[in-house]
């Protein structure tokens, strides 16, 4: 019945307020942790019993249970009974999941003014998800009367909660009246992986949108956007990559590394880079067009043997590429460690990137 089951739980918890349990069994805690852990058997077994008695937890998991079939056949008209009790009892987090019945409809004869106030009740608590659908509605005029100014009011609480779809409307709402702002808005959903925010940005890069063309940038966005699931980010990874083939190819002329160079121990070379996962992230923390320039970073900055560096043509034309040494499964992970392990200068100027997209970028320099 409902979406992002565990992720909208989970921020459920986190604002119930005492108001919110005025009739709650000890038992209700743990009736929502097994929901919570998709541990369906144990949460019908103790939410079952709880809302028997009539408590606000218990009905409102039931009413999820049975409208979303987890453990137990699905029953939408039941699951619109439950969470209107639960509800009535006090537990303002069901108003979400009933304002999402009355506006598609589920359990219920669809009816968008009802919506439109199960999502109000739930927004006044400071629940992201019905201050995002709530600014959704005003924005639309649907079921209510069309107030831009308060929904981008509505939207902008639940983004600062750190809504993701509410980043990204917001920006999307924003991007001909205050640009900076809208950019702001997706790198803030890009940081959790939004691919819509990803492919957005990609989009921006791509085109110099109000912004710099930066096509490095722009394939690092569309890259991730691909690993989050955009189904058109395919298409424009392709076209940012023929953009910087045409632009920066194996035409461009490269600099021999001098012999004593290539004996340096973090030196590598194309097999190299093409024989490292795809999938893994690393930090790429400078590009240097010269020996002395790199030999200087990696002294300055107490880097030797923490690094691998290879000759590349990027848009400085032929560089060392210079990675931190180690390698990381996810984007965050690669974050945190940048943050952790290197000075802040150097962290400052760093740059997370997937394996996948460098070699993809590759371009030999004829060196």
């Amino acid at each position: 019945m409902f979406a992002k089951k565990s992720l909208l739980l989970s921020a459920f918890l986190a604002v119930s307020s005492a108001s919110a349990l005025a009739n709650h069994d000890p038992q209700g805690p743990a009736c929502l942790d097994r929901l919570e852990h998709e541990d369906y058997a144990a949460a019908n077994s103790i939410c079952s019993r709880l809302a028997e008695t009539g408590d606000a937890q218990g009905l409102f998991a039931m009413g999820r249970i049975y409208g979303e079939s987890l453990g137990r056949p699905g029953d939408q008209v039941k699951s619109v009974k439950l969470l209107t009790e639960s509800v009535a009892a006090g537990y303002t987090p069901a108003a979400y999941y009933l304002g999402v019945a009355y506006e598609y409809g589920r359990g219920v004869e669809q009816n968008l003014p009802q919506a439109v106030g199960y999502y109000r009740q739930a927004a006044s608590e400071n629940m992201a998800q019905s201050q995002f659908k709530l600014g959704q509605m005003l924005l639309k005029g649907s079921g209510v009367k069309q107030d831009l100014n308060l929904g981008e009011r509505w939207l902008r609480l639940a983004a600062r909660a750190g809504h993701q779809d509410a980043q990204v409307t917001l920006a999307i709402l924003l991007a001909e009246k205050d640009h900076a702002a809208s950019l702001s808005w997706y790198q803030k959903a890009a940081q959790q992986e939004n691919p819509d925010a990803l492919y957005n940005l990609a989009a921006i890069y791509f085109n110099g949108d109000q912004v710099d063309a930066d096509l490095p940038q722009a394939l690092e966005y569309a890259q991730r956007s691909k690993v989050a699931g955009h189904e058109k980010a395919d298409v424009l990874y392709t076209a940012i990559s023929e953009r910087l083939l045409n632009l920066y190819g194996p035409t461009a002329a490269g600099q021999p590394a001098s012999a004593g160079f290539a004996d340096v121990g973090g030196l590598k070379n194309r097999d190299w880079l093409f024989s490292q996962p795809k999938d893994k992230f690393v930090l790429q923390l400078a590009q240097f067009k010269d020996e002395p320039s790199l030999n200087a970073f990696l002294r300055d900055n107490d880097l030797q043997g923490k690094v691998d560096y290879y000759r590349s043509v990027t848009v400085l034309g032929p560089v060392y590429v210079v990675l931190y040494r180690n390698q990381f499964s996810t984007y965050g992970e690669a974050k945190r460690s940048m943050q952790a392990q290197l000075p802040s200068e150097v962290a400052e100027g760093g740059w997370i990137r997937q394996l996948s997209a460098l070699q993809d970028v590759y371009t030999p320099t004829g060196s």
